[in-house]
């Protein structure tokens, strides 16, 4: 049997990990599912919405990992995907572009210390405002760094790759 790893998983089997209340029936229904499915680790992925709300969710999911073994170890990370995204239209796709803007190394310090320092992955739009030092900042920290949802020029893609996005 071969075991599969996806790095961004927002949802499955009707669970929709960017619901407030997620539960740890639905979370393990989601992991039991993506087991059948031969992918036994995964980061769950939180889409745009305020620091506080995504603060929330991570602080869940990990009341959920500690709670059970199956889970903490399916859950092995999270991947990050906004706020700090384009709220261009065309550019954001699903995402709430009320909650959008240049990224903040506090707001990323105070989501990775909810997560238990599981945040693994960050997709962001270069072009914003300071990307290139946040980029570099949290590269550092071993956090692997992503560029998406962005109309970002070849000069700020050449600087996010420069500052450590991959």
């Amino acid at each position: 049997m071969k075991s599969l790893f996806d790095i961004q998983v927002n949802g499955f089997a009707g669970v929709d990990f960017q619901q407030a209340g997620l539960t740890a029936a639905d979370l393990r229904k989601a992991v039991d599912g993506l087991a059948e499915q031969e992918t036994l680790r995964f980061f769950a992925t939180l889409i745009t919405d305020s620091i506080e709300a995504l603060g929330g969710k991570l602080a869940n999911f990990e009341r959920l990992r500690s709670s059970d073994p199956a889970i903490a170890a399916a859950v092995c990370g999270y991947h990050i995907e906004g706020p700090w995204l384009s709220p261009e239209p065309g550019y954001r796709g699903a995402h709430d572009p009320r909650h959008m803007g240049a990224p903040s190394l506090t707001d990323f310090e105070k989501i990775q210390r909810v997560a238990g320092e599981r945040i693994r992955l960050l997709t962001l739009a270069p072009e914003l405002p300071g990307s290139a030092e946040f980029i570099r900042e949290v590269s550092a920290s071993g956090v692997a760094v992503s560029i998406g949802h962005s109309n970002a020029s070849d000069a700020d893609i050449d600087a996010a790759i420069n500052a450590g996005a991959r």
